[in-house]
């Protein structure tokens, strides 16, 4: 881009000189001032124009770059989802078992107060029953 605009202020420093040279000359001479300004101006729009494909070609690399990165960091991102759900499904699995252990030991003690009670009971009757 600056090499362009370089060339750009160069032809017109030399068409400034050419036209300084030209004042007070024949026809034929600025007959070929107007060939250097026609040139000129073919050149400057040359400029012009390679310097809007060049930034269009930056701005097209910035959006390829810019939606690369955007895919990468949506991957990344999907990839932290599944990390935390992984890790929350076996949270959940180890709080399930633990609540399976606590509720299969809660009922064995369950079940051994209802033997000593019955047997209790049992003795008691017999007692009882020996009582009479």
């Amino acid at each position: 881009v600056e090499a362009l605009q370089e060339q750009v202020e160069n032809a017109r420093f030399a068409l400034d000189e050419e036209r300084l040279k030209l004042e007070g000359f024949s026809e034929e001479e600025k007959e070929r001032l107007k060939t250097l300004q026609i040139a000129h101006a073919t050149e400057v729009e040359q400029a012009k124009k390679a310097l809007r494909e060049m930034q269009e070609a930056l701005r097209d690399e910035q959006v390829t770059r810019l939606e690369a990165a955007e895919r990468e960091q949506v991957t990344r991102l999907e990839a932290a989802e599944r990390e935390q759900v992984s890790g929350l499904e076996a949270f959940e699995r180890e709080q399930v078992t633990r609540l399976e252990e606590r509720e299969a030991a809660g009922a064995a003690r369950l079940r051994a107060m209802e033997a000593e009670q019955g047997g209790r009971l049992r003795e008691e009757e017999e007692e009882n029953a020996a009582a009479l």
